[in-house]
């Protein structure tokens, strides 16, 4: 273990082991802010009776776990980027799902509709998946605890490093 990173008070504050929580490696390590949110699954109800009721059920159910973990620079750095980058995605997939429908119907089309459409969960699953990529690996996700596995290290329970 790299001891110039355990006399850092940054790092010696870290929950579990002091390795990055993606990749395991001990250096050139940093503690950032990392969020997960848990959304129950009865939320996913909601959706039978359409967007803005699922919506609704999200914002009073959802837990949001915001923790300050261990990376290295490279994990934090793609980490980073993929946030970004979701965020910026999550606009054209938003309005392609409620616009496509819109252009469906003023031109008389199932197609324009239904492909806008295809195209929002396309990006959606994109999202999902490259956000997923870049983030820790969650082995478990509830309304009271997060524990993530770090590659050499096992799975550690992340409830200490909430703030």
């Amino acid at each position: 273990m790299n001891e110039n990173a355990l006399e850092t008070p940054e790092l010696s504050q870290c929950v579990g082991p002091v390795a990055c929580v993606k990749c395991g490696t001990t250096e050139g390590l940093s503690r950032q802010w990392f969020e997960k949110t848990y959304t129950p699954k009865w939320v996913y109800v909601g959706l039978l009776f359409g967007l803005f009721p699922a919506a609704i059920l999200m914002l009073f159910a959802n837990k949001r776990h915001r923790i300050k973990i261990c990376f290295c620079s490279a994990c934090w750095n793609r980490c980073h980027k993929a946030k970004i980058i979701s965020n910026l995605l999550a606009v054209p997939c938003l309005v392609l799902f409620i616009v496509g429908p819109i252009f469906g119907l003023a031109y008389k089309s199932w197609f324009v509709a239904l492909a806008s459409m295809a195209m929002a969960i396309a990006i959606a699953i994109f999202i999902d998946r490259y956000t997923r990529s870049a983030s820790p690996k969650c082995v478990l996700l509830n309304r009271e605890s997060i524990v993530l596995a770090i590659p050499g290290h096992g799975e550690i329970d992340m409830a200490l490093a909430k703030f």
